[in-house]
């Protein structure tokens, strides 16, 4: 669990600004607090154990996969971003001169060669004609729904960490989790 440190020297070097500061991992927060850190002149130390930086911040160009001779700028790994769920990113993007373009997120589902198919908006939940009569896609809905709705009402359990929450599959938490009118 996070315990705020109180006393700065105990996180090692205290305020000497001799003593370099370890930044462990370069993806977006590492990036990010090496960049705060040096910027308030802390000498740091940014360690990375992957051949590049960028953690999950990964544009590949697909120009000449796709025959083309310009750049298809694709995004690999961080993928979620807008304005009003990440003020700090915003603020590091302009601070640092990085333009964004506004763009619409998709989800979207093709399983078994597209017997089943499932897009994230209210007209692709049936984007598979069969979907209307399949009362396997109808439980999904209603699943979805409840977990969506329960999530909110139930906080975390004391003691519980947020990796005990992300390891617990869905499965699990349906199980852990009362059906309507059974609690």
């Amino acid at each position: 669990m996070y315990q705020p440190l109180s006393d700065t020297s105990a996180a090692g070097g205290g305020n000497d600004p001799a003593v370099a500061t370890a930044v462990i991992g370069s993806g977006g927060a590492g990036l990010a607090a090496a960049w705060a850190l040096a910027r308030s002149g802390r000498p740091v130390v940014l360690m990375e154990r992957c051949p590049r930086a960028g953690g999950h911040i990964n544009t590949r160009d697909a120009g000449p996969a796709l025959g083309l001779d310009h750049p298809v700028p694709v995004d690999t790994g961080f993928i979620v971003y807008n304005e009003r769920n990440y003020p700090n990113l915003v603020r590091l993007f302009d601070a640092i001169g990085t333009e964004t373009t506004a763009s619409e997120m998709s989800f979207a589902v093709s399983l078994s060669d597209g017997t089943y198919e499932y897009r994230g908006s209210p007209a692709g939940l049936f984007v598979t004609p069969r979907n209307l009569i399949d009362p396997g896609h109808w439980r999904m809905l209603r699943d979805m729904h409840r977990f969506n709705r329960q999530a909110r009402m139930r906080p975390p359990q004391p003691g519980q960490s947020l990796g005990g929450c992300r390891a617990m599959s869905a499965a699990g938490w349906f199980r852990a989790s009362p059906s309507p009118g059974t609690a």
